[in-house]
């Protein structure tokens, strides 16, 4: 792919299978971005080359549009190898921030609405308390400590929690990750 200068599925695959991995799913978050089924049919064939034992799956990513987050809750349903749909709840590659309050909403009412009742991996950025702007390249861990502080991932988490709630998608959350 376009940044497989940075890595390849096979090479992953292979890693994950040394360290005694079972599986390994990709993200969404790829350039192009994976938004639509066929784009993840694609992504999942890189896996082709590989012949362990390592099983490979992707999720598909949400995006702002409400027609391709019901093609995506349902490529989860359909489409073998796609494992879960992910939500970027701040800014992310791809335009695939779900940055305004309105269209987070409508990621859980649409998941709602579809009955889908399968994994939603979040990445929890709350943007009104983030501030990429002090980042110092001298000081790396002030991505994390200071442009990402603690409060941006407790606030979207709660938030997306009560949207969840409010909606009532069924699906599971799962947190990609704390910064």
């Amino acid at each position: 792919g376009v940044q497989s200068y940075k890595d390849t599925v096979v090479h992953s695959l292979q890693v994950a299978e040394a360290a005694g991995g079972l599986a390994l799913a990709g993200m969404p978050n790829t350039n192009p971005p994976l938004l639509s089924a066929e784009q993840c049919v694609e992504y999942l064939k890189l896996a082709d080359d590989y012949s362990g034992p390592v099983k490979f799956f992707t999720h598909i990513g949400a995006s702002t549009d409400r027609d391709q987050l019901k093609r995506a809750f349902n490529a989860v349903r359909e489409v073998p190898g796609v494992c879960g749909v992910k939500g970027f709840l701040g800014h992310s590659t791809g335009d695939m921030g779900l940055v305004r309050q309105k269209d987070r909403y409508q990621l859980f009412e649409v998941g709602a609405e579809e009955g889908y009742k399968g994994v939603l991996v979040l990445h929890c950025e709350h943007e009104d308390y983030m501030n990429s702007k002090v980042f110092d390249l001298e000081i790396p861990g002030s991505w994390s400590l200071i442009c990402r502080p603690e409060i941006s991932e407790i606030a979207s988490f709660t938030e997306a929690v009560n949207m969840a709630r409010d909606t009532g998608f069924e699906g599971r959350i799962h947190v990609a990750h704390v910064s």
